[in-house]
């Protein structure tokens, strides 16, 4: 045999799509577009074990069945010889424990993903937000780039609650992280840190352009209507505080707390606008606050970075 390769679909763990496929065992390279072949589509849309010659090469493909689940093929290829039952048979013996193996991969990766996602508004929780943070503030003082986090949280958000009811507020909370997504890129990550508050980190971003995309951010809520689920048709506005890495801040714990100080600077400021961090001795005050200050020690003493 030539040849004998695993395809997974490379987003989804069943191959709801043939167009993105992922080749796991042998190579690191993905299956181009279009190019799967014609016993694999077969095998992958329940069609059992099939065997066919195609572009010059005896193909037999296998789907990966878990439960009622097929989670992708199993493909031998070679050019001389079509392939025997007995073979097959192999084959088919061998589908099992990859196939056990591959929905194990996949219950592990969705454990893993729920449990650094926030149930409601399926953005990041503060429990992925830290890691993230800590990676990207390590990569920062390995290149001297910028981390920059802005820390904002919705303005009189209780009265929508009481006006409408929770239902209602947890729809809005929903549509913001929707308004939130699509004013950042990919390389940013938003998490719901509690209730109506929400942080965005911005890598490689200094704090000139992490303010204007906080105030980008800012208008762009201000001007959104949200609905609650039932064409409420809602006003709300925010405030933000913005605060970067190493201007700062010399940790994670501390680029968030000078974030945060700066968020209350702005509520006291009539709301609905963006202050920045001036990192006042009310810093440490407020790490204390939020219990942070030993882990902030602890990174600044340089046990937490490489």
């Amino acid at each position: 045999m030539e040849s004998i390769a695993v395809l997974k679909p490379a987003e989804k763990p069943a191959p709801d799509s043939l167009d993105d496929w992922r080749r796991l065992l042998i190579g690191a390279d993905d299956v181009p577009p279009g190019s799967e072949s014609r016993a694999t589509k077969l095998a992958a849309a329940g069609m059992g074990t099939t065997r066919k010659k195609e572009r010059g090469q005896h193909t037999i493909a296998v789907p990966l069945i878990c439960g009622e689940r097929i989670l992708g093929v199993l493909e031998g290829v070679r050019e001389r010889r079509s392939f025997k039952k007995s073979e097959m048979a192999i084959l088919d013996a061998l589908s099992l424990p990859i196939a056990s193996a591959l929905a194990n991969a996949v219950r592990i990766g969705e454990a893993e993903r729920l449990s650094q996602t926030d149930d409601l508004t399926k953005l990041h929780n503060a429990r992925y937000l830290r890691q993230f943070l800590l990676n990207e503030i390590r990569r920062a003082r390995r290149y001297g780039s910028n981390v920059a986090a802005l820390f904002l949280d919705l303005d009189d958000f209780k009265r929508v609650n009481d006006a409408h009811g929770h239902l209602a507020g947890s729809h809005v909370l929903m549509e913001m992280a929707g308004v939130i997504l699509s004013s950042i890129r990919d390389t940013d990550a938003v998490a719901r840190y509690g209730g109506d508050e929400f942080v965005i980190v911005l890598p490689d971003t200094g704090i000139e352009l992490a303010g204007t995309v906080a105030e980008r951010i800012r208008a762009k809520i201000s001007h959104h209507y949200f609905n609650g689920g039932r064409n409420l048709k809602l006003s709300l506005t925010a405030s933000f505080g913005v605060a970067s890495f190493p201007e700062h801040a010399a940790s994670p714990q501390q680029l968030i707390a000078c974030a945060d100080t700066a968020m209350y600077e702005a509520k006291a400021a009539n709301k609905n606008c963006v202050r920045f961090s001036t990192r006042p001795i009310q810093v440490t005050k407020r790490l204390n606050d939020l219990g942070l200050a030993s882990e902030a020690t602890e990174v600044d003493d340089g046990k937490a970075f490489s």
